[in-house]
């Protein structure tokens, strides 16, 4: 167990956060606040540049593009 307060950086276990960089790291998930970077799992979330990638699915808000591999 590494716990950092200067610059803001906790390890327990395998789990790593950072606050600092706002880079959240929880098992195999990635959670990025300040670049809006969300991965969790294999789905990327990104809301900075308005993409959504969840799965196969590709969202995409700010040029409205929105693309689906398979129907529902």
């Amino acid at each position: 167990m590494i716990l950092r307060v200067g610059n803001e950086v906790l390890q327990v276990g395998n789990e790593v956060l950072r606050v600092g960089n706002e880079v959240l790291q929880v098992g195999n998930e990635v959670l990025r606040v300040g670049n809006e970077i969300l991965q969790v799992g294999n789905e990327i979330l990104r809301v900075g540049n308005e993409v959504l990638q969840v799965g196969n699915v590709v969202l995409r808000v700010g040029n409205a593009i929105l693309g689906c591999d398979k129907q529902i």
